[in-house]
């Protein structure tokens, strides 16, 4: 089930301009896209609620933690939030990480960012 939100999530990326590239059975970074110069690795998540919680995926949280922290790269989360919205763009949200931050975030529906607004995180 995951492979199939990680295809609609870049497809989704793709109408919106961005070059996308999957990173089948990964631990981490799901997605690579581009637009304009910028990219952003996505680790792609699904909820049958209006939450995700990262403490329930720590060995993944921990490992964006340490790419952020040795490499300095910045792992964003995509969040499809299953049943949450009526239309199909409407049900992912995008999250900026505090990685400098102790413990494990809460994702919430409505704290997320729209497609639209994904290309400012």
């Amino acid at each position: 089930m995951t492979a199939r939100y990680e295809r609609e999530l870049k497809k989704l990326l793709e109408q919106h301009g961005f070059f996308v590239i999957r990173s089948a059975g990964s631990l981490s970074l799901d997605l690579i896209a581009i637009k304009n110069g910028k990219t952003l690795l996505i680790e792609q998540k699904t909820v049958h609620s209006d939450v995700f919680y990262t403490v329930r995926k720590k060995e993944q949280f921990d490992l964006n933690r340490d790419l952020y922290h040795e490499k300095g790269l910045n792992v964003i989360y995509a969040v499809k939030f299953v049943g949450k919205a009526k239309s199909l763009e409407d049900s992912w949200r995008f999250f900026k990480i505090d990685y400098g931050a102790p413990g494990y975030p809460i994702l919430r529906y409505e704290n997320g960012k729209k497609i639209e607004e994904v290309i400012q995180l």
